[in-house]
């Protein structure tokens, strides 16, 4: 294989293939063509490439992103997810979109994941249920938001778990999700015409 770079001249195939088997990336990457689809498939959502080792997932031919990428993916496009709930019974999440416009946060509408519909979906026997039954609503739900309420940001990608893959030590303090008081305490940045900050000391 030619010495080709991936996405610029820091990340090239034989950078990714010292990667396989050493703590710098997941054990779940284990052939250098797996990892260069990765990094590929990443870099057309935006992800670098190292995040892309780390968030994203190849399984039984799909691409599949954790809940922080799909997170992530929604706050960098502009838009919000609140967390509503995340408990044993319900995860929840408030989406909101921004208007390309006037550039104000639009309620898009709560999307939830129970735990009885992961009785019904033949889930909550699951080890990952029974050990993390709020973690896993949770990113359900985010799944859930991403899909229906992003899916031009998301390209309709699911988590792991959606695709067969367990998903353990997912704690949602450590996800970018807004509460509603961060979101209605934060900044107010004005945009002119063209969608620049305007600075305010100019005025």
């Amino acid at each position: 294989m030619s010495e080709i770079a991936i996405v610029d001249q820091a990340i090239t195939l034989t950078t990714l293939k010292q990667f396989i088997g050493t703590p710098s990336v997941p054990a779940r990457w284990k052939t250098l063509s797996d990892m260069v689809a990765a990094v590929l498939y990443g870099k057309e959502l935006g992800l670098a490439p190292m995040e892309s080792l780390q968030r994203l997932y190849l399984i039984g031919g799909g691409v599949a992103a954790d809940g922080k990428a799909l997170n992530a993916l929604i706050h960098r496009a502009g838009h919000v997810l609140i967390m509503e709930e995340m408990s044993a019974k319900r995860g929840a999440v408030k989406a909101m979109r921004r208007d390309p416009f006037t550039h104000e946060l639009i309620e898009i509408g709560v999307f939830e994941f129970t735990w009885e519909d992961a009785e019904t979906a033949g889930l909550s026997g699951q080890d990952t249920y029974q050990d993390y039954p709020k973690d896993m609503l949770f990113w359900r739900a985010v799944s859930r938001a991403a899909k229906l309420a992003f899916p031009d940001v998301t390209t309709g990608m699911l988590i792991p778990e959606e695709l067969g893959a367990p998903m353990v030590d997912i704690p949602a303090d450590d996800a970018a999700v807004y509460t509603v008081a961060s979101v209605l305490e934060g900044e107010i940045i004005e945009m002119d015409e063209e969608g620049e900050a305007i600075d305010a000391t100019e005025s």
